[in-house]
């Protein structure tokens, strides 16, 4: 369960700019939106929302914090070294700091993440550059506490003398000594990262796994590829794909795949590397054809992009809505008919649906879901993301956050937004 995400100087943000998942009290007499959040079920966290919807300009940083959890993500499991620890030197990708700022393209990037994993609050922070790992912090909040006062599990951080400084707390139990030479050699790998499945550290697993497997990030819909290898995984997977292109009608009702092998001519080709060859000596081919209602077999080139987007969805929504977690969609809205996208986020709000309270967080323009006649968001669900043209760097900013002298009982959201009463829409200007 996400609770917030933070960022400072990565891309167009510059200082530290944070979206929060936490229900906030005053809007709790609104009416009709019981679903849209769930009980965490720790008594210093209370409710979490199950939506939010990023609403702004072209390039006014919506796609920079799905950036930035990428970012994070990358980081945080060495995903741009294949997973491996780094050697001494090795650069530290993706940095991207804020670029209209001399001073900040020398500060680290700086993530911070608050969330849930068995029963456990954790609050995971760290700094970087290229180079290397600035500090590493990892608190955590116990199950039974009523405080939100974290307490410290280890903290690490390079002084300005590159001299390597530490606080451990009683609450790490586990081995340290050999993780922190390696810091002190390399500069460039994280604690969390060392430490996973050490002997004495499995008490750090949890935060890993749930950052590796419940903090997903998505930027493209058509995924053919990873939603064909999903679907085969599991029959399972194939139905709930199949019953959702029903539940829009796009006209399949059915779709086929096949396992071949490899042309030989591939392996026989003296221009491919021999590494490559082995790569994919035991790999197989899916072909993939569409069945429509009508009983015509179509191949993946022949169906629409929309059809496209809704299979490829199939294998990013429903691993979240039956296992929990958190999604992070960049631009959800692409080709989805407004109806579609409506749907799609009622699946999250629906208990039935989303029996592992699953959560997403997306970029959009379509500013539908604001309309009050769709009674889909609380206040609280829907933010902003707006650049300033003078400095170029990017806010974020919750609707919550507005008086109720601008929104009252009877506002229609999307008529104030459409009027810009709450920025984050595009400047035109006319051309002479």
């Amino acid at each position: 369960m996400l609770i917030s995400f933070s960022v400072a100087n990565f891309r167009s943000f510059k200082e530290k700019q944070t979206i929060d998942l936490r229900v906030i009290k005053k809007f709790h007499s609104t009416k009709n939106f019981a679903n849209n959040y769930f009980d965490s079920k720790l008594k210093n966290t209370g409710e979490l929302l199950k939506s939010s919807a990023i609403y702004g300009a072209n390039a006014s940083g919506k796609s920079n914090l799905i950036k930035a959890v990428y970012a994070f993500n990358s980081v945080a499991l060495n995903l741009d070294n294949d997973m491996n620890q780094r050697t001494r030197n090795q650069p530290i990708k993706p940095y991207d700091p804020f670029a209209f700022d001399d001073d900040f393209k020398k500060k680290p990037t700086e993530f911070e993440i608050d969330f849930i994993a068995e029963k456990t609050r954790y609050r995971f922070s760290f700094g970087y550059d290229n180079k290397k790992i600035h500090y590493e912090k990892l608190e955590f909040l116990k199950e039974n506490s009523a405080s939100d006062n974290f307490k410290l599990i280890y903290y690490w951080q390079f002084d300005k003398n590159d001299q390597l400084k530490t606080d451990f707390s009683n609450e790490f139990q586990g081995n340290k000594d050999r993780s922190l030479e390696i810091l002190k050699n390399t500069q460039n790998n994280l604690f969390l990262f060392l430490n996973v499945n050490e002997d004495g550290n499995k008490f750090l697993n949890p935060i890993y796994d749930w950052i590796a497997n419940k903090l997903n990030i998505v930027f493209d819909h058509d995924n053919f590829g990873v939603a064909s290898k999903w679907i085969i995984k599991d029959p399972k997977n194939k139905k709930l794909t199949i019953d959702l292109i029903k539940k829009f009608d796009l006209g399949i009702k059915d779709f086929k795949f096949e396992e071949i092998d490899i042309p030989k001519k591939f392996f026989e080709d003296p221009k491919v590397p021999e590494e490559i060859k082995e790569k994919f000596r035991n790999e197989k081919i899916t072909n993939f054809s569409f069945i429509t209602k009508t009983d015509h077999k179509l191949r993946e080139s022949q169906i629409s992009l929309g059809t496209k987007a809704i299979f490829s969805m199939a294998s990013q929504i429903f691993p979240v809505l039956i296992d929990g977690g958190v999604l992070f969609f960049d631009e959800l809205d692409s080709s989805l008919h407004p109806d579609i996208l409506l749907e799609v986020i009622k699946m999250f709000h629906n208990p039935k649906i989303n029996i592992g309270n699953g959560q997403i967080i997306f970029t959009i323009h379509n500013d539908i879901l604001l309309d009050k006649e769709y009674k889909i968001f609380r206040r609280d669900q829907v933010w902003f993301a707006s650049k300033d043209q003078q400095t170029h760097d990017s806010f974020l900013y919750s609707l919550a956050e507005f008086t109720s002298e601008k929104i009252t009982s009877k506002s229609n959201i999307v008529n104030l937004y459409r009027d810009n009463c709450f920025g984050a829409r595009p400047l035109i200007r006319n051309q002479k």
